[in-house]
């Protein structure tokens, strides 16, 4: 890192307009890593006991995301990879197949706070968010927060339903809805830097059932659907469902955002 200054943050506290102060522990961590190569960095990061000497606590790994997201691409990359991996160390375990019985409210929610954390990074590539500050201040208690808005907003959705007209011996979608999705990705990129089609975008997505929206978000974000490589963090990894049902859900969910994003039906 070639500035071994630490950015203040910015997020001002309600009650008294005070800015947000990291822990004096976090801050000497900074401190004892702002030197290091991005090589010596990833290593550090890549730790996840937290009784190893040379972990690194996750307020300091989300503070290194932040300040680097304009800068090396290969450290940024592992950075995010970390971040999301202890995210997910965090949540319940939602279950290891399709067919496990696991509670499918607690999945949701748990789905949901991964969701909202990476559309969290993802802002933090083009800007500076504070509601990322907190997470600099107490990553856990920031998490909570998550976890707290998740729960409202699944109890807002229960009673919706995300039944796939599959075929049941198959796992495939009828003919006809193949046929209306198409092959057509359904976005381009062009299209997604323009400040009036992602004001549509995001409302259209949101209004996706849960387990669709959480996959357009992390597709929009450029994880795989999934992969051969172990290490590798894909969407039916970090959601714990087959490629093949995200794949599913994946192509219903363009076909209901092609229908919103043309004016056929409204979020």
């Amino acid at each position: 890192m070639s500035d071994l200054s630490i950015r203040p943050l910015r997020k001002k506290a309600l009650k008294g307009g005070a800015p947000y102060v990291r822990l004096a522990a976090t801050t000497a961590k900074l401190v004892e890593l702002l030197p290091l190569s991005p090589a010596q960095l990833a290593a550090r990061c890549a730790i996840q006991d937290q009784n190893v000497a040379d972990y690194v606590r996750t307020e300091c790994l989300v503070y290194f995301f932040r300040v680097n997201h304009a800068g090396d691409a290969w450290l940024n990359e592992r950075l995010y990879k970390y971040l999301v991996e202890r995210v997910l160390r965090r949540l319940p375990n939602r279950g290891t197949s399709d067919n496990c019985p696991v509670d499918l409210k607690g999945s949701n929610i748990a789905d949901d706070v991964v969701a909202s954390f990476l559309a969290l990074l993802a802002r933090a590539r083009v800007e500076y968010v504070e509601g990322l500050d907190f997470f600099e201040v107490h990553f856990d208690s920031a998490l909570k927060n998550l976890l707290r808005d998740a729960k409202k907003k699944v109890a807002r959705h229960e009673g919706r339903t995300d039944s796939l007209p599959v075929d049941p011996e198959t796992g495939e979608l009828p003919p006809a809805l193949e046929a209306a999705v198409g092959t057509v990705d359904g976005f381009d990129p062009g299209s997604i830097d323009d400040a009036d089609y992602r004001s549509r975008l995001v409302p259209a997505i949101d209004a996706l059932p849960d387990l669709q929206r959480r996959i357009m978000v992390m597709h929009l974000e450029g994880f795989p659907f999934g992969s051969i490589d172990p290490t590798v963090m894909t969407i039916a990894k970090a959601l714990e469902k087959s490629e093949k049902t995200i794949r599913t859900h994946h192509k219903l969910a363009l076909l209901a955002l092609k229908g919103i994003l043309k004016g056929d039906r409204s979020p």
